[in-house]
């Protein structure tokens, strides 16, 4: 018997949940996410989770902003806590250069509504007590910044994408993936999904995945954690 939906995503992290709970919102519910074991059990679960609105690309502050929103909505409509803590973050400048080029983004901040300022030594030890200023040159300041549970966060899109309609299969490893007249047969422990297109978020994984289907990721897991994943509470 086979699970026939237009899109699959291999992969139960953040990555993935995140896409999931995205491509729900665009009203794709005819989705579902395949996890080899239990949601956040690859890298998710160990991450820092940490969320910031720095960069030099509007492009890429973009994504980042998207993202703390999106967490937060998840969270919102869910009811699943996410802890995003804002608490602001410093980058220090230890030449006069890098304190031209924190100052050079300035307009940029300005125009993408988020607030930064560059301050001084004096400033970032108002804001730092801790903070040794000795040869600084002054910081870039995004008070905005913060952290979120990785754990928290990937459950919070999973419950959100669950909502809208769309699947998640857990202790469902992809044991094979085959290309037939144009869509995706994925062989799982829990049976065959027939898909249109196929999202692979696994990481560090995603080489051995992609490999059968001659495209070559070089992507190579030297070393990682491990967990016993039987104590997730499933969502």
């Amino acid at each position: 018997m086979s699970t026939n939906v237009k899109v699959a995503v291999i992969g139960g992290g953040i990555v993935g949940c995140s896409v999931l709970a995205a491509l729900a919102k665009q009203g794709w519910t005819d989705s579902i996410l395949i996890e080899r074991r239990d949601l956040t059990s690859g890298s998710t679960w160990h991450a820092a989770g940490n969320t910031t609105h720095f960069g030099p690309h509007a492009e890429m502050v973009r994504l980042f902003v998207d993202s703390i929103d999106c967490y937060l909505d998840a969270q919102e409509e869910t009811g699943q806590n996410v802890s995003f803590h804002k608490a602001g973050s410093l980058r220090v400048a230890t030449s006069e250069e890098e304190l031209a080029f924190f100052h050079n983004l300035t307009d940029q901040y300005k125009a993408l509504g988020i607030a930064y300022n560059v301050v001084s030594n004096e400033e970032a030890n108002e804001l730092h007590p801790l903070l040794n200023t000795e040869d600084l040159y002054g910081a870039a300041s995004t008070p905005d910044d913060g952290h979120v549970d990785a754990y928290g966060a990937t459950i919070a899109m999973a419950k959100q994408a669950q909502a809208r309609g769309a699947e998640i299969w857990r202790q469902a490893p992809v044991e094979k993936i085959e290309h037939i007249n144009g869509k995706y047969h994925l062989h799982t422990a829990k049976g065959e999904v027939v898909a249109e297109h196929v999202v692979v978020a696994t990481s560090f994984w995603a080489r051995e995945m992609l490999e059968p289907l001659g495209i070559n990721l070089p992507v190579y897991a030297l070393q990682h954690h491990e967990i016993i994943t039987e104590s997730y509470a499933p969502v």
